[in-house]
C-alpha cells in the first residue's frame, strides 16, 4: 500500500489529492470485482440478458473482419497490383494516413449521431465500394489507367468510411459487455473476431490466386 500511495501521489499529485483515500478505494473496488467474478460462470452467457449482449459483441467484432478489414490489411498490395497499379507504396501510405484521420472522428461522431446510424451507413457504404470494384474488375478484364485510378478512389473511400466505423466497433463491444461477465464477453468477442480474420486471411489466397480460384481483385465482393 505505501508503494501504491507513493506512485499515485506522483501520478495525480495536487494540493488536495489524498493518496491514501484513493488507494483504499481502489483496493475495495478490486475486492468487489473479485467477488463478482466468483459469483458468475460461463453458463451465464447462454442466458438472457447476457446472451444477447454476447451476440452483439461477437457479431460486431466479426462484422469488422468480414467486411474487408482482414483482407485489406493482409492483401491490399496484391489487390492493387492485380488492378494494374505498379507503384503501390504511396497508395498504401495515403490509405493509412487517411485511416488515421478518419478514426479521430470516434471522439465526437458517436455522441453526435449515435451508434446505430453510423454503423449502418458506414457498413452499407463499405459494401457498396467493394461491390463496385468487383463489378468493374469483372467487366474490364484487362486493367487500364482508368480502372486503376477508379479502384484507388474507391478503396480510399472505403478506407475513410471504415476508419469512421472502426472506433465504434470497440465502443459497442465494450458497452455490450455486462458488468458481471465483462471479461468473458470481451474474450469471446475478440476470440471469434480474430477467428474470422484468420479464416479470411488463410482462405483468400486460394480464392484469388492463379491456379486456384483465380478471382483476383473480384474477391472483394465475397
Amino acid at each position: 500500500m505505501p508503494e501504491a500511495q507513493l506512485a499515485s501521489q506522483k501520478l495525480f499529485g495536487t494540493s488536495d489529492f489524498d493518496a491514501q483515500e484513493y488507494c483504499t478505494k481502489l483496493a475495495i473496488a478490486f475486492e468487489e470485482e473479485k467477488q463478482t467474478e466468483k459469483s458468475t460462470s460461463w453458463l451465464d452467457l447462454l442466458r438472457n440478458p447476457d446472451r444477447r449482449r454476447l451476440l452483439i459483441a461477437v457479431g460486431i467484432q466479426c462484422l469488422q473482419q468480414a467486411q474487408g478489414s482482414s483482407y485489406m490489411n493482409s492483401y491490399v498490395v496484391s489487390f492493387l497490383v492485380s488492378n494494374g497499379i505498379t507503384n503501390v507504396f504511396p497508395v498504401i501510405m495515403g490509405l493509412y494516413s487517411l485511416y488515421y484521420v478518419a478514426i479521430l472522428t470516434g471522439h465526437f461522431l458517436p455522441d453526435m449521431y449515435g451508434r446505430r446510424i453510423i454503423l449502418m451507413t458506414t457498413g452499407a457504404f463499405c459494401a457498396a465500394c467493394l461491390i463496385i470494384v468487383a463489378i468493374m474488375t469483372t467487366v474490364i478484364t484487362v486493367p487500364t489507367t482508368m480502372t486503376a485510378n477508379a479502384a484507388i478512389a474507391l478503396i480510399f473511400l472505403w478506407e475513410f468510411s471504415f476508419g469512421i466505423q472502426s472506433p465504434l466497433i470497440w465502443i459497442v463491444t465494450a458497452e455490450s459487455a455486462p458488468t458481471r461477465n465483462r471479461e468473458k464477453v470481451l474474450s469471446m468477442a475478440t476470440f471469434w473476431g480474430f477467428g474470422v480474420s484468420l479464416l479470411i486471411t488463410s482462405v483468400s489466397p486460394y480464392l484469388q490466386n492463379e491456379g486456384y480460384g483465380n478471382l483476383g481483385s473480384k474477391i472483394v465482393s465475397l
